[in-house]
């Protein structure tokens, strides 16, 4: 059996390369037990392959990457919560977009509160979608960001930098050089998709239990010297950190995820007392998810936060933030 998936692109709001999603895809998707991605091709609307392809931003012409590209995107990155873009350095106002794009003198306006002018404290927000939910929500919800500024905007900037589905490897490779030297307080929430990506390899039918733990030993092993190198570089930056934890999710509302539930949550454990240890091990405070997320209304699907869930973490991170 064979299974065709479309997946319609626009390529006036997309802010990464088509033939990243497509390598993204098929990596993820072979890894699930019994699924394996033979080929994933770039279609035009006539459906005929497309060899060699490249994709500008709509705004400003640059060419898209598997890099998140950021400027004055007409999504209005605000309400997004994903911080405020950067602007390309010859863009100017153009009045045609009025409704489309973020007004130069908004964005300066928010810059100087980023600058500290107004006496705002940055806070830098790393990792993956337990801070980047927005997608996740509802159209009348509130993301983990949008909490947060809704609780207090007035002494804090909360800047997203977390990206849903990064790793450790991403945060290393791309989050941590984005953090502004004025930052004022770092919360970081990684390690999920790391795990997440071992998951089927753990649990093969022809695994054994012992094979299955050492695989679980070796994975624990390569990620904990990632989120080390982590730890190292926010604590030279001499500024406080917060690590969160990983919750449970609610996986039996995944028929996969339900068929691993409780050899995952041994994997779960042994992530999070690594995340306790390192925190410990450099003198910081790690704030514990499993504590927060103990409903399923907490859960937007099996292991994102719902609007729910995210006003609690975002609760917890301001009572961390106000002492």
């Amino acid at each position: 059996m064979k299974m065709k998936i479309y997946i319609d692109v626009n390529e006036k709001e997309i802010r990464r390369a088509p033939d990243w999603l497509a390598t993204f895809l098929k990596g993820y998707l072979s890894q699930l037990a019994g699924y394996k991605v033979t080929d994933v091709d770039l279609l035009d609307d006539d459906e005929n392959k497309i060899d060699n392809s490249s994709f500008s931003c709509s705004d400003c012409r640059e060419l898209l990457t598997s890099e998140l590209h950021k400027c004055i995107h007409k999504l209005n990155n605000k309400k997004k919560g994903r911080g405020i873009p950067i602007p390309p350095e010859n863009l100017s106002w153009d009045e045609s977009k009025a409704g489309e794009m973020i007004n130069i003198n908004d964005w300066e306006e928010e810059e100087m509160k980023i600058e500290g002018k107004e006496g705002i404290k940055v806070v830098a927000l790393l990792g993956d979608s337990i801070i980047d939910n927005k997608v996740y929500v509802g159209e009348n919800e509130l993301s983990v960001t949008e909490h947060l500024q809704k609780i207090n905007d007035e002494d804090y900037y909360f800047e997203m930098i977390a990206v849903d589905g990064d790793t450790t490897k991403e945060v290393i490779d791309n989050q941590l050089e984005k953090i502004r030297a004025n930052t004022s307080h770092i919360v970081l929430s990684i390690g999920g998709n790391d795990l997440l990506q071992k998951l089927d390899i753990m649990f093969n039918e022809t695994s054994g239990m012992i094979e299955s733990l050492e695989i679980a030993s070796q994975t624990i092993e390569e990620i904990k010297s990632r989120y080390e190198e982590i730890l190292i570089h926010l604590k030279n930056l001499n500024q406080p950190v917060l690590l969160c934890t990983i919750y449970e999710g609610d996986l039996q509302s995944d028929p996969y995820l339900a068929e691993v539930e409780e050899a995952g949550k041994v994997l779960l454990g042994m992530m999070n007392d690594t995340i306790h240890f390192l925190g410990k091990k450099h003198s910081i405070e790690v704030l514990e998810l499993r504590n927060i997320f103990t409903e399923v209304s907490d859960y937007a699907n099996p292991i994102e936060p719902s609007h729910k869930g995210g006003e609690k973490l975002a609760k917890e991170i301001i009572n961390w933030l106000e002492t």
